[in-house]
């Protein structure tokens, strides 16, 4: 998906007609697509509404996803535009989920340590073998405590900074795993958006999965133009 894409999902109605959990689900899933698809401007406008109406959910779940996203967004943005001001939003929302794992359980701490090492490639003194040794620790635990949606978002993250610093290797293992891991997910979109946008650095799949894939693509191709987010996202 590109911005105009997500665009088409449509605004989440704030209307009164929806619950305060509707409406930071609402947000919370567009913010996600645009961190995944890389449409990171579009990402930042839906954090700046997810904040306001998810603070009173008080929920632990609600609130590990939206610091969680909110803080690779920034990050994201930071590593592309240089601003500070994206640096310090990204540290903030890190700091506290954080906190937060340390005061109410660290089901989300792979996420800090995500965060954290997507934070470390902000800074010009870290090397490049300091940031794949927090990438793997991140990615590690993720594996164990079976999140596997993080293992790919994680590896993501890896594969995108080392591709930028032409260390192909390293980025070719990455994306491999993300793309391994975002088809185990069941993210086939995800799948066909790092062969596209990295065609040449990731292996093809086997036989039976680009067979999966391809099936998936025709499918979204037939739906017409009035398709909803749950059209697309359940069209396997």
């Amino acid at each position: 998906f590109d911005a105009t894409e997500l665009a088409q999902f449509g605004p989440v109605r704030n209307d009164g007609s929806q619950t305060t959990l509707m409406l930071t689900y609402g947000y919370l899933s567009r913010t996600e697509l645009g961190l995944y698809f890389g449409e990171l401007e579009f990402a930042k406008a839906m954090v700046k509404k997810l904040m306001p109406v998810s603070e009173d959910d008080g929920s632990y779940a609600v609130d590990c996803l939206r610091l969680y996203f909110s803080s690779l967004v920034y990050a994201c943005l930071a590593l592309r535009t240089s601003k500070s001001s994206h640096v310090s939003k990204a540290r903030k929302f890190c700091r506290r989920l954080k906190k937060l794992c340390e005061i109410r359980g660290k089901n989300s701490w792979h996420r800090v340590l995500i965060m954290q090492a997507q934070i470390e490639t902000l800074k010009p003194r870290v090397s490049n073998q300091t940031i794949e040794t927090s990438f793997d620790k991140a990615i590690h635990l993720a594996k164990e405590t079976g999140y596997i949606q993080d293992v790919g978002l994680a590896s993501h993250l890896a594969g995108e900074y080392f591709k930028l610093k032409q260390k192909e290797a390293k980025a070719r293992k990455y994306l491999a795993l993300a793309r391994d891991s975002y088809h185990e997910w069941g993210a086939t979109a995800l799948v066909i958006h790092l062969e596209e946008k990295h065609d040449g650095l990731i292996t093809a799949l086997p036989k039976h999965v680009n067979e999966t894939v391809d099936k998936w693509r025709t499918d979204i191709e037939s739906l017409d133009s009035d398709a909803t987010v749950e059209d697309i996202m359940f069209s396997r």
